[in-house]
């Protein structure tokens, strides 16, 4: 997309958002539990890696309210990449959150990272609707969307949701 703009457009300063994965999705019941998942009404977790992996995540909510700041703030380069997110955990760090606000402790399960990538690679080989799924997480649990800077702050956004935020809607939702 950004050689495609590149190369077709003239005087026009571009901004970029790059954002962690949505923590709106990932916090939620998965239908391929092996991938993760957070089951609220079954009480039960399956953490990608050994749980401790750090991954950067972006709110739906704070994706556009990032979009704002973005817009309000000037843009002198013709190209901007702002590298944005709303917070950085674990699956662990969730998991806890989960437990805390459900007032249960959970069973819980993981799938090794090795384990990830031989089922996102069976699911590619067997056009699984869930291919897409498996490769982003694995991508995602590897570290692979964290960012030494993130320039939220640098567009004077500082009221990101949270994690208990984003745990209480999962509960809400998967409630309903």
């Amino acid at each position: 997309m950004r050689k495609y703009i590149r190369e077709n457009t003239k005087k026009l300063n571009v901004t970029y958002l790059v954002t962690g994965p949505y923590s709106d999705l990932y916090f939620g019941k998965s239908p391929e539990s092996s991938g993760g998942t957070f089951d609220v009404k079954a009480k039960k977790a399956t953490l990608l890696g050994t749980g401790d992996e750090k991954i950067s995540f972006t709110t739906e909510k704070d994706v556009g309210r990032l979009l704002v700041a973005a817009l309000k703030t000037s843009a002198n380069e013709n190209e901007r990449i702002l590298k944005v997110n709303s917070f950085t955990t674990t699956g662990k760090e969730i998991l806890a959150e989960f437990e805390k606000q459900t007032g249960a402790k959970w069973d819980v399960r993981y799938t090794p990272i090795e384990t990830l990538k031989k089922t996102e690679s069976k699911a590619w080989e067997t056009d699984s609707p869930f291919k897409t799924m498996y490769t982003l997480r694995r991508i995602w649990v590897e570290g692979k969307t964290l960012y030494k800077e993130c320039d939220s702050a640098k567009l004077g956004f500082k009221e990101s949701e949270t994690v208990e935020e984003q745990v209480g809607k999962a509960i809400v939702k998967q409630q309903m």
